[in-house]
């Protein structure tokens, strides 16, 4: 019959059959296992279903097979290992390639993502750039343009305050320091230009200064001013505008003869081997006439004082040209085809 046992871990009692004395049994409840006393006779009769089951026998371990070197490490792995356990390379030739396959699509899109992504990135900065380089250009412009007018505006009432200036010393009865104003504010002086021309001219006249007054007078005339003066400037002024007219004149002789010169060499013959400068030659010239008209020629044959000179010339209608010359002078003429 079935006999007590005491869990040694737990000291909670079961039963086991008394044909498993001395073997290791499982315990259902907890897992472990105790170890049956041994002493008591098994029992013919079969017992009833057993409380515990015996303990499986271990399998045998298998042959173990030699292990060789990881090709990468120098671990040792076993022949049939696709990847080492020491290093994690892949072993099998197929996976192995397969894996550098995929590692290499896997680099190529994100070269391709890196790519696109730095496209995308220059291109607001490129656009950015010439939106500053035009916007800088632009404020640039605008800056000149407004120093200049600013310039201009600062000048320009420097100009009129020194002509106001002028006009005052002129009416104080200081005339050398009012002109000097007139000639300072002149070319801001607008309206009033002519009659400050006239002041400065002939006080400078007045003065014995001509080259002064002189030059202030030509200054009047490029300006076009229709200015009267008086006395020594008077005769200043009739003197400069003759000279003015005498280079005129002067000047639109050379011009035309300049011009004639060009109408004349464009209507002139040229010189070279044809029908109208074969014309042109006669029988008396002197060689040297004849190369003007035809150019250096060639001399063909001689026989005492006569020689026969050639040209040759580029046309369809008229090759060569052919004259015969008897103490450098034109006896004969041809036209060789």
């Amino acid at each position: 019959m079935p006999s007590a046992v005491a869990c040694p871990s737990c000291s909670a009692s079961f039963k086991v059959r008394d044909d498993l004395a001395g073997r290791k049994v499982v315990r259902n409840h907890r897992g472990g296992t105790v170890t049956v006393p041994a002493g008591r006779a098994p029992r013919t009769a079969p017992p009833a279903a057993a409380l515990v089951e015996p303990l499986p026998e271990p399998d045998p371990p298998a042959p173990a097979r030699a292990a060789k070197p990881c090709p990468f490490c120098a671990e040792p792995v076993r022949p049939e290992a696709k990847k080492c356990r020491h290093c994690g390379e892949t072993l099998d030739p197929a996976l192995r390639a397969a894996e550098e396959a995929r590692r290499d699509a896997k680099r190529a899109r994100r070269t391709r993502r890196d790519e696109d992504d730095e496209e995308e990135d220059e291109a607001p900065a490129r656009s950015g750039f010439r939106l500053f380089s035009c916007g800088g250009c632009l404020l640039a412009a605008l800056a000149l343009v407004g120093l200049g007018v600013g310039g201009y505006l600062y000048v320009h009432r420097q100009q009129v305050q020194a002509v106001n200036e002028g006009t005052r010393l002129w009416d104080a009865g200081q005339r050398d320091a009012a002109v000097a104003k007139y000639k300072e504010g002149y070319p801001g002086a607008g309206d009033m230009k002519a009659s400050v021309l006239r002041r400065i001219v002939e006080h400078e006249a007045s003065k014995g200064n001509t080259a002064e007054a002189r030059k202030w007078i030509e200054r009047g005339l490029d300006d076009r001013l229709d200015v009267a003066y008086e006395g020594d400037a008077g005769e200043l002024l009739a003197e400069v505008k003759k000279e003015r007219e005498e280079k005129a004149a002067k000047k639109k002789a050379e011009e035309e003869a300049r011009a004639q010169a060009r109408r004349e060499e464009q209507s002139a013959p040229r010189k070279g081997v044809t029908r109208a400068n074969y014309e042109r030659v006669k029988e008396g010239m002197t060689l040297e006439e004849v190369e003007a008209i035809l150019g250096k020629g060639k001399e063909a044959s001689s026989a005492g004082n006569l020689r026969v000179m050639t040209w040759q010339g580029g046309v369809v209608n008229l090759k060569a040209i052919s004259i015969t010359v008897e103490d450098d002078r034109v006896v004969a003429k041809d036209i060789l085809d």
